[in-house]
Formats: C-alpha cells, structure tokens, sequence
C-alpha cells in the first residue's frame, strides 16, 4: 500500500484534529518508505511486540499509545523506552499512533466497545464543540444544481436524520479579468457583473479540504469564490466517552458477567449493588475517571472505564451510580483488531496489496493474585 493512499484513509477515518492537545498522535518514528508491504497492530510497542514486528518482517507498527509523548533530548540504550526507538530506527521499521483522535472520533474504539456490550442509540458523553464549518460557495445561477449535488456527494448538509441540506440566496457578482486569466464569462480588463447564488452548507471540518477541491471540478470559473466559516456546533457522535442504552434492561451482576466475557477480564473491580436494574450506561476506554461526574450528571446508571481512583469511586457510591474498573488494558487492547478491520475492508475495496497482521505479544503489565 502506498504512503499517501494509507495516511488518507487514516486521515479521513481519525482526523487528527480529534486529538486531545496534550495528546501526540501521528508518525513517532517515520523510517521515510514510500509504500508498505506488511503492517502490524498493536496496542502500545513493547519490546515484545518490537521482536514481532522484527521477525514478521514488518515496514509499519500501527499503536494506539504513542511510543513518544514527550520531545526526546537523549537516548540512553539502558532505558527500554529508548531502546525501542533505537531498535525501530536500526531495522527500518516506522511507527504510527492514533491515540485520541481514535478515542474521539465517530467509529473509533468507544464505539467500538459500545457495539461490542450492545449498546444502542449511543452519543458522545461530552461531544466534540467547534467540529463543523460553514462553507458557502458562490456559483452562477445555471451552475447550482451541480454545486450542491457534490456538496452532498461529498457529506455536506448532513444535520440530523437529514442530507444535502443547504441554503441559497440570489446576489449579484462583479469581478474585472486581469492579463492571463481564462474567464468563463467577461472579457479581460472589463468589470463584469453576473447574476450568482451564494450556496451554503455545513460540514465536519475534516471534509472541507477535500470538498472544495471536489467542487472546483465543477465550478465553471477558473477562481472558485468560498468562505469557510468555524462554527461552534456540537457533533453528538463525538468526542469524550459514550453514553447509550442496552438493548434491554438488565440486573448489574448479569452485566458484570457479560464484560468480564466481552472483555476477557480476570477481575472486575466495582461500586454498586448487584441486584440493581442497568439500561443506561456510560463508557470510555482507557483511562476515564475525568468523565465521571459527567457521566452522573448525563443520568447514566452504570458507568465503565479503566485506571478509577479511590476518591471518585466514594463519589460514585454515594451517589448511586455503579462503577465499573474494567481496566485500562482490557479496554482498550481489541484497538488492533479495530484498526485491523478497517484497513483490510479499504484494501479489499481499492485493490491495493497490503498484508496486515495483528499483534499477538501485547501484554497487560498488571497481574492478579487471586
């Protein structure tokens, strides 16, 4: 698979623009390939994983924790963390995450486990604000039909349970062709007046680029006049964690036993009692105790995440809300399998060739003493 066709898809599937500021997402190593014949996933590049991708043979390992956070001033080979970098540099193997740009973004891993526990109706428990733009185009009065099909084409005007919506108003457009324009109408050195529609639309930000080239292609002026304007609308389905209902309610001691299944958990660490009645729940991989507050404010019974620390447990159980630890780990490690999904459908789609292997060496550092 080419370097450019993959950073597309990635691109269009988990914008990084979803990604939280303190967050480090993209290449952490790029060994300068211009195609990939094998990729690896994982969830974070361990030495163990490193030996994987060594012995597979492997152009690119795609994680979910960044291998650098921080800018890197040394690197001391003693030190594990800096001896992956080392060894990825020594073997010609890149490195690639996508970290909360996958949690944020819609068909990342929160709803991935929200389809994986059965969750319906799901929304973001903190949606993305800021996450649309405004693009308005102006177009002569013959040419609109054609704008505002690709503009739907292209995911413009998606509000609701509606598509291509737009708004049109009638205006007058001047313009004066100067030496070496081609216009479509006017003549050069004369200021020409036509009658034009200004066409609005709206759309997730990380469309605009590509839709505006799309409709230049049909736009019959040589210079396509548009304004893009941020908006401050909130996208439901996403940003920060999930909240859903289940398909039908259930006892909290029979969803306990369906996550320790669907996650294959050890333990489950909770607040809560067993005998209570659950049908709304709120989620979110990794590490989510900032969401709890949230998640109670949203009405959720029952909320799951990893990495919850004593004192918003204590909250969770005086205010009646169940709690679920159901681990950093088993939260987040089916992301391989996520990503794996998706690059296979895209690859079987456009005919590229790509083997695409899935981690087998990733490992959860805690134990349990049972």
């Amino acid at each position: 698979m080419k370097r450019e066709k993959l950073m597309k898809i990635l691109q269009i599937k988990f914008p990084h623009e979803y990604a939280e500021d303190w967050d480090n997402t993209g290449f952490m190593i790029d060994c300068g390939k211009t195609k990939y014949e094998r990729i690896m996933t994982a969830l974070e590049l361990t030495p163990e994983v490193m030996r994987e991708a060594i012995e597979t043979r492997s152009d690119l390992v795609i994680t979910h924790h960044p291998l650098i956070f921080k800018p890197i001033r040394n690197l001391d080979a003693s030190l594990a963390e800096d001896l992956l970098v080392m060894d990825c540099i020594k073997n010609d193997i890149s490195v690639f995450s996508i970290h909360t740009n996958c949690d944020n973004h819609e068909g990342g891993i929160n709803d991935y486990l929200s389809d994986l526990i059965g969750l319906k109706w799901t929304q973001a428990l903190n949606p993305q604000k800021g996450a649309y733009c405004k693009l308005i185009v102006f177009v002569p009065s013959e040419h609109v039909s054609a704008v505002t099909e690709k503009m739907g084409e292209m995911g413009g005007g998606s509000i609701g349970s509606y598509s291509n919506c737009t708004f049109s108003s009638k205006g007058i457009g001047s313009f004066r062709p100067l030496d070496g324009a081609n216009p479509h109408i006017g003549e050069i050195g004369k200021l020409e007046k036509v009658d034009e529609m200004r066409v609005e639309t709206i759309l997730p930000f990380e469309k605009v680029k590509s839709t505006i080239e799309e409709l230049k292609l049909v736009h019959p002026y040589e210079e396509m006049a548009y304004d893009i304007i941020h908006l401050e609308n909130i996208r439901k389905n996403s940003g920060g964690g999930r909240v859903g209902m289940l398909s039908k309610p259930r006892e909290f001691k029979v969803l306990l036993g369906m996550l320790k299944d669907v996650l294959s958990a050890q333990v489950l660490k909770y607040t809560g009692d067993e005998e209570r009645i659950i049908e709304k729940v709120g989620l979110c991989t990794g590490s989510g105790s900032d969401f709890i507050r949230d998640a109670y404010k949203s009405g959720v019974e029952c909320f799951l995440t990893g990495d919850i620390k004593y004192h918003d447990a204590q909250f969770a159980r005086m205010n009646n809300l169940a709690l679920v630890d159901i681990g950093h780990y088993e939260s987040e490690d089916f992301f391989k399998h996520l990503i794996k999904k998706m690059l296979s459908e895209e690859i079987a789609s456009t005919g590229c060739k790509c083997e695409i292997n899935v981690s087998d060496a990733d490992i959860n550092p805690f134990k349990y003493y049972l």
